[in-house]
């Protein structure tokens, strides 16, 4: 997923939503916690943690970034899409 898709897709949501990251559908959703750039210093590695990032502070982060830019789990595999649970929390898959 782009940058600028992922911006285009979470403008309505609440800025304070908690994100979560869950490349494998088997195993529970962790927390995102940290970005950093890949080797080409334009890909996003979204990284996880102990406490996970609000909306806002994600995209505040990355507000640098070209819009052209891929996210990537922390083990370098793509972010496909995401889902919003009842509870106000993003799930990144």
């Amino acid at each position: 997923m782009r940058l600028n898709d992922f911006e285009d897709l979470t403008q309505y949501l609440p800025v304070d939503s908690l994100l979560y990251l869950q490349a494998d559908r088997q195993k529970p959703a962790q927390p995102l916690a940290k970005v950093r750039y890949g080797t080409n210093q334009e890909d996003v590695l979204l990284v996880p943690g102990k406490k996970p990032l609000q909306l806002a502070q994600l995209l505040t982060r990355l507000s640098q970034s070209s819009g052209q830019a891929h996210l990537y789990h922390a083990d370098g595999q793509a972010v496909l899409g995401f889902q919003v649970n009842g509870q106000q929390a993003i799930v990144l898959q």
